[in-house]
This record gives C-alpha cells, structure tokens and sequence, in this order.
C-alpha cells in the first residue's frame, strides 16, 4: 500500500470501508496502512450532521438515503449509538437489508450442505432447515451467531453440522432417530 494512494482517498472523502472495496484488501489491513503512516479518515457522522434539517417546530429530521424518506431523527426511527452517531439508512431499510443478507447466507449455507435434510430428503423451504452440530463438544459457535463474522469462518463451523429439517433435528435431539 503506497502512502500517496491512500492520502489521496482520503482527500475524496472514503471511509476506511470504501478505501477497503476500493482496492480489494479488508478494514483491517487499510486501518494497519492508515496507522503505519499516521493518516486518518474523515469522521463519517460529521458529514452526515448536513443530512439532519430541523423543522418549523424545531424537530430535526433526517432524509434516509436507501427509501429516500424524511422521518423524524429518533431512537424508533434510526440506529443512534451512545455518542449519538446515527446510522445513515432508517430503521426499516438497515433491517430489510439486514434480512435479505443473512437469508441469502443461509440459502447459500444450505446449498453448500447438499440442500436436503440427511434424514428424510425434505428441501421445500429454506427456513425449515437447520444446522446440527455432529459432536456438540467440538461446537465454538451456533451458525445463526455467525452472520457478522467471515465466510471462511462460517465454513469452518458448517464442516462441523449436517444438515436437518426442524422436525428430524427435533426428532434427533428427542432420541428418535441417531446419527
């Protein structure tokens, strides 16, 4: 990473996240290049203080850039950290994001394990499908916490699970059926 290159992102205003996507390498090492050099990134919440207006009641109010609509600036309608930096889509448009991601996650965690539930074949609804740690004792994590971590280490642990539809894994932890 050349000092040049990065002094000059940061001059266009990107976020460590966007300097990340921009050349291909992850937050981490852009954060590791930024520090080696003593370069800092333009505080994002800063800018986005242009995007809160106040009313004629004096509300202040925010334009989501996703829906583009204007809602009143508050915990029920943004994502407000304790030191009061917002996120910058609503509510309603982050979660929506937020479902889409880790639905598409897992369909792609169920294709990787073949699709079909190991005991009975069932494979209509991706919702009903489940991931069943082989030996409990070798388990680090339970695959819906593993949304927000890399895939490799998602893979990681789904090396670990078959694949069951909810009324087999339910049948397997009652003792009905055994690996």
């Amino acid at each position: 990473m050349i000092e040049s290159d990065l002094s000059l992102m940061i001059n266009q205003g990107l976020s460590t996240h966007q300097i990340a996507k921009k050349t291909g390498k992850g937050q981490t090492t852009i954060r590791h290049w930024l520090k080696k050099f003593g370069l800092k990134t333009k505080p994002i919440y800063k800018t986005r203080k242009k995007e809160i207006i106040k009313n004629e009641n004096g509300i202040e109010l925010k334009v989501c850039p996703k829906c583009k609509s204007q809602k009143e600036l508050n915990k029920n309608n943004f994502y407000i950290n304790s030191n009061g930096k917002t996120h910058s889509w609503c509510k309603k448009c982050n979660d929506e994001t937020a479902y889409k991601k880790q639905k598409e996650l897992k369909k792609k965690c169920v294709d990787i394990k073949g699709g079909k539930c190991v005991f009975c074949g069932y494979n209509k609804y991706v919702g009903s499908m489940d991931f069943h740690h082989i030996d409990p004792n070798k388990k680090e994590y339970s695959i819906s916490d593993l949304r927000t971590y890399s895939f490799d280490k998602l893979k990681v642990e789904l090396d670990k699970c078959i694949l069951v539809c909810r009324n087999c894994h339910g049948e397997l932890h009652g003792g009905l059926i055994n690996i």
